[in-house]
């Protein structure tokens, strides 16, 4: 028989394990609640130039991911799963029985990742092991958002921080600037000048004297860390403005892949004509061509910017060739400055002039 004194010890200890269950059970439900929502950042890579992230975790305990492998020629990996916190704000993701990754939630909003053993992930790259909270403005994956500017016809986007500000430019007519102090102008675009790298424009608006530079050299948002491709500065009469832009192509690079010539300046292409049809295939991943003349293999660079594109670096193979087709070509080729994507077929063309014409393909 159990003495009075001790069971009532018992009931005690059973009381108190109790309470600290429920208060940690509540404090679990607290910071659950705390962290829904979508995380974007852009997380260091061993072999690539970054691996871009969206994570969401959903109200029903599942999670969805996305991760882009940047300077890859490689579709996005998606994930999915489920969630949930476990001991010191720790958010666990899981697949199946398997723990995929840790994140620690931060009392600033955002989610750091961890080690297998849990711990703060150290060294030179620390503080980019993390996913910051999209606000509710920009939970629109970015690709949504580039495509809905590209068909407002915009070809060049950039944004910064403190304060908050975007530009918008379409080449073809206008610029727009807006800032979070209250600045927001338009103004014809003026004439670009080029300096390497480096492109500025000047505009002598209502507002004043706007200056701007985007520069060819990568650049991560420090907020969101968003890698972006240019470097962008703007600087009017009352202050400078520092952060990071992109280019925006057809429908995220719809010129990308694998496309046979149909059409060669004004004649329809023949196969007859050649020893193979001419055939190209662009890779945005480290932009780049190869392919061939219908005679001979071609590797290439290529540069693109909004509607723009123009080929560099081209070199052949030296077989001898029958006719003119394959010199035809490749003029036709180097002097290409834009192009244009409509129902699988890809035009490109000199100013207004259609010079080659292909259509997708998926045979090697």
């Amino acid at each position: 028989m159990i003495p009075p004194a001790i069971r009532q010890l018992i009931l005690l200890v059973g009381v108190i394990a109790c309470s600290c269950s429920s208060s940690q059970n509540q404090e679990q439900a607290v910071i659950r609640q705390q962290v829904l929502g979508i995380y974007e950042g852009t997380l260091p890579c061993a072999d690539c130039e970054g691996i871009q992230t969206q994570l969401t975790l959903k109200e029903d305990a599942h999670f969805e991911s996305s991760a882009i492998y940047l300077g890859r020629d490689e579709a996005s990996l998606i994930d999915s799963g489920t969630w949930q916190i476990a001991d010191d704000s720790i958010v666990v993701l899981k697949q199946g029985d398997n723990i995929v990754q840790h994140y620690l939630a931060e009392t600033n909003g955002n989610l750091r990742m961890l080690d297998q053993g849990r711990k703060k992930i150290t060294g030179d790259l620390a503080a980019m092991f993390v996913l910051h909270r999209a606000q509710p403005e920009d939970t629109l994956p970015a690709s949504n958002i580039y495509r809905a500017k590209r068909r407002e016809g915009i070809d060049f986007t950039a944004t910064g921080n403190e304060p908050g500000w975007v530009l918008d430019v379409d080449f073809d007519s206008v610029m727009y600037f807006k800032s979070i102090n209250g600045d927001s102008i338009s103004f014809p675009v003026a004439d670009i000048k080029e300096n390497g790298k480096e492109q500025t424009f000047e505009a002598d608006t209502e507002a004043g004297l706007f200056k701007i530079s985007i520069t060819e050299e990568p650049c991560t948002d420090d907020m969101s860390g968003e890698a972006f491709t240019h470097t962008v500065s703007v600087v009017t009469d009352k202050q400078e403005f520092q952060g990071c832009g992109r280019y925006i192509t057809h429908d995220a690079m719809a010129y990308e892949g694998q496309w046979k010539l149909t059409r060669l300046n004004d004649q329809a292409f023949s196969a007859a004509n050649q020893q193979e049809t001419p055939m190209l295939n662009i890779q945005s991943g480290d932009h780049t061509i190869n392919g061939t003349t219908g005679c001979n293999r071609l590797n290439g660079t290529y540069k693109v910017a909004g509607d723009s594109i123009r080929f560099d670096e081209i070199v052949t193979t030296k077989m001898a060739c029958k006719g003119d087709t394959e010199n035809q070509f490749l003029k036709a080729l180097r002097k290409v400055n834009l192009y244009k994507v409509e129902d699988e077929q890809l035009m490109l063309m000199d100013d207004e002039k259609t010079l080659l014409l292909f259509n997708k393909t998926t045979g090697e």
